[in-house]
This record gives C-alpha cells, sequence and structure tokens, in this order.
C-alpha cells in the first residue's frame, strides 16, 4: 500500500485568492507515513503531503485502493477532495474527515510526517 501512496500524485483543486478568479490545479506528492487511524469505524491509512499542509487518506484495504480523501487546509476550516467514496461504511468516515478542524488537521499532519522519520 505505501507503493500506492508513493505513486500518487495528485492534482488538487486549490481555491483561488480572490472571488471569481478560475481555480488552479497544483500536483502534489503525499509520501510521508502512513499512520492508521480509524474513521467511521474502519482503518484508514494517512499520508502526510509535500506541502507541509494536507494529508491523503486512503483505504487500507487492497481491494479498494482506489478511495482517497485529500484534506487541506482552507480560509475556513478545511478543504475536502475525494474520489470512489460513498461504498457502504464510508459515509460515517467521510463525515467524520469532512468535520475536521484546522487544528486537527495541523495535529494530523504533524503526526504522518513524523511517522515518515
Amino acid at each position: 500500500m505505501k507503493m500506492i501512496a508513493a505513486c500518487l500524485l495528485l492534482l488538487v483543486t486549490a481555491p483561488a485568492f480572490a472571488g471569481g478568479h478560475a481555480e488552479k490545479e497544483q500536483a502534489v506528492a503525499c509520501t510521508a507515513g502512513p499512520i492508521t487511524k480509524t474513521y467511521g469505524g474502519a482503518k484508514w491509512l494517512v499520508y502526510g503531503c509535500a506541502d507541509g499542509r494536507s494529508v491523503l487518506v486512503v483505504s487500507d484495504r487492497d481491494s479498494e485502493a482506489s478511495k482517497y480523501i485529500m484534506l487541506s487546509p482552507a480560509r475556513r476550516g478545511v478543504q475536502v477532495v475525494s474520489e470512489g467514496w460513498g461504498g457502504q461504511g464510508d459515509n460515517a468516515a467521510f463525515a467524520e474527515l469532512k468535520a475536521m478542524s484546522s487544528r486537527d488537521l495541523g495535529a494530523l499532519v504533524a503526526e504522518a510526517r513524523h511517522a515518515d522519520h
């Protein structure tokens, strides 16, 4: 599973600074970690991203490796970008992650980066 995350280079939609401006895409590598966390009663692998502010959460089940959610800081709270979510059991995990505060995200980023050392 580490190999999958190490190869992930995500195109993340980042909000523009001024309203009305088009959004831009940025490539972000997420290879620090992983740490194992439980969200919605299931285990997920959490990787820290190269920007030092974001994390990538992927399923720890090999058959569901295409599921991911990326959490990044936003002006108000946390920006959520996901793919492959919505299956049985995902809703509780998604809701828990989406409700994460900026402070919680910062702690998770630090924990993932620390696990990589």
